[in-house]
């Protein structure tokens, strides 16, 4: 055998030890949990302008529901929690808000999007229909945030959902 030949055969052989070792030792992927979603929010939170984590502050402190404790970090994991108690349906309702489902090979945006249903008219986003995607969500509650127009228990619910 030549020299070339026993370089490539170690070559290969290195690859599928790598393989089989890789297929043995892996471990289940895990979904993003709670300690990515505070670490994201404690980020985002270092970055707000000071008037608006003080807005956000305010929000969450007049927040009663029980789900999470009232802190920025806590309440990034509160729409998990609530699709996880599943009460009244809301795992249901809620489920496709948190992901969007596209395509690789041909992207859509409209179909992974369900055609961007709107919300009905004086209908708040957390009421909205449970077939959209969480970038159309996303544009409606931060609309509701933002909008002195919206009740203050539905964009204490909007920032929850946003975060």
């Amino acid at each position: 055998m030549t020299e070339k030949m026993n370089s490539v055969i170690c070559g290969v052989s290195a690859a599928v030890l790598v393989l089989v070792l890789n297929a043995l030792l892996s471990f289940p992927a895990s979904a993003w949990g709670d300690e990515g979603h505070e670490v994201v929010a404690l980020i985002a939170q270092a970055h707000l302008d000071p008037a608006v984590q003080k807005r956000v502050n305010a929000l969450l402190g007049a927040d009663t529901d029980s789900l999470t404790a009232h802190d920025i970090a806590a309440e990034a994991t509160w729409a998990d929690k609530l699709r996880e108690l599943g009460g009244n349906g809301v795992r249901q309702m809620t489920r496709q808000w948190h992901y969007i489902d596209i395509g690789i090979a041909a992207p859509d945006l409209d179909r992974a999007c369900f055609d961007h249903p709107s919300v009905p008219p004086a209908t708040p986003a957390s009421k909205g229909p449970a077939r959209d995607c969480i970038v159309d969500k996303i544009q409606e509650f931060a609309a509701e945030v933002s909008s002195p127009a919206t009740a203050p228990e539905e964009q204490i619910v909007a920032l929850k959902f946003l975060h």
